[in-house]
């Protein structure tokens, strides 16, 4: 009896055999999951064996051997075999078209492992927008279509698309507090700043710091500035220095002296301005109007302006208090009241007489000091 023997690498299995010429099925049969003993009748010139791989891939560098016997004596032995696969390298698994891949081969075999399912394809890396989670070979979509590339996970992005910004592995439209938006990137501001729109350019800051007008964040604002919610303003006009707002100044300009909290060109009554220090200074005591502190101009009401240019309630011997300064009695009046000629007292060797000062009495009086 002439039989034809087969045996293959163990990454295969016989699946059927298909017998030309006289044989029937009962002829070909399964000797086991490896070989397979075709026993022939008749005389053929083909013998027709299929079969698949177990695994969805095989190394073609396997040994594959046939032999024919008749009677149990070796007629002849081969190895020469060649196997081709109907699916094409890289796929180890394929759709009724060779080149459209269901999976892919191990590394062993090619670098194309990662399957994308889209196009039936078998590649080195996935496209954008898509990974290849931990021991998996299949190309998945990230989460979003804002994840332009992820890694791993489907939410853990390395890249995002316009106009999102890659953000701690997430793809944000805003960057967060402390952070800018710059080629899809979530990048660090300056210090202390809160919000920017580049590195060196600060929009806003942290809790303790103003905005400077540099842009920079600082604890205190420059000479000329105040912090006023967080941001230092400008001073208003001829104020040096202000605080808690713009026109609360602490310090003035040029001929501009300090008023309380106001700069003005002249100081209040009761007040002088002092060139030094640019400060409205309070006159002396009872002093209206003054030009130092020791040399007033003008009493308040119920005071006179003494010739020492103090303010008191009564006028020295010699002088009458008239609209609020005492002025100079009349010759030969030593003192007056109300008026400089209202004299009520002379200077020898003059008599008063009514209110006026005589040198003599008229008639009916005589003269007496």
């Amino acid at each position: 009896m002439l039989k034809l023997a087969i045996t293959v690498p163990s990454e295969l299995t016989l699946i059927t055999s298909n017998c030309s010429a006289s044989t029937t099925s009962s002829v070909c049969v399964f000797s086991s999951s490896t070989s397979i003993t075709i026993t022939l009748s008749g005389f053929i010139n083909t013998v027709n064996i299929t079969f698949f791989a177990t695994a969805g891939y095989f190394a073609t560098s396997s040994t594959f051997t046939a032999s024919l016997t008749y009677d149990n004596s070796l007629i002849s032995s081969n190895t020469a075999f060649t196997v081709n696969s109907f699916c094409q390298n890289p796929c180890k698994g394929c759709t009724s078209v060779s080149t459209q891949c269901t999976s892919c081969l191990p590394s062993t075999y090619t670098t194309l492992i990662n399957y994308y399912f889209a196009n039936n394809s078998c590649l080195a890396t996935c496209p954008a927008t898509f990974y290849v989670a931990v021991n998996s070979t299949i190309c998945t979509s990230c989460d979003s279509s804002a994840c332009l590339n992820c890694v791993n996970t489907a939410n853990t992005c390395t890249s995002c698309s316009n106009p999102f910004f890659l953000s701690a592995n997430s793809c944000l439209s805003v960057c967060p507090d402390t952070f800018y938006g710059d080629s899809n990137l979530c990048k660090p501001c300056i210090n202390n700043c809160k919000n920017c729109s580049s590195a060196t350019y600060c929009l806003s800051c942290a809790s303790g710091y103003s905005l400077n007008p540099d842009n920079t964040c600082l604890t205190t604002c420059p000479s000329g500035y105040t912090s006023v919610n967080s941001v230092c303003s400008l001073c208003t006009a001829n104020c040096v220095t202000c605080s808690g707002t713009t026109s609360t100044c602490n310090s003035c300009t040029g001929s501009y002296y300090l008023s309380v909290t106001s700069c003005v060109l002249s100081c209040p009554n009761t007040f002088f301005g002092n060139v030094t220090s640019n400060r409205c200074v309070g006159c002396m005591n009872n002093c209206f109007n003054c030009t130092s502190s020791t040399y007033c101009l003008a009493c308040v009401n119920g005071f006179f302006l003494n010739p020492d240019n103090t303010c008191l309630t009564t006028c020295p011997s010699g002088y009458a208090g008239v609209s609020s300064i005492c002025s100079t009695c009349t010759a030969n009046c030593k003192t007056c009241s109300g008026a400089t000629n209202n004299c009520t007292s002379c200077s020898s060797p003059y008599f008063l007489s009514g209110s006026s000062c005589v040198q003599v009495c008229p008639n009916t009086f005589y003269g007496s000091n």
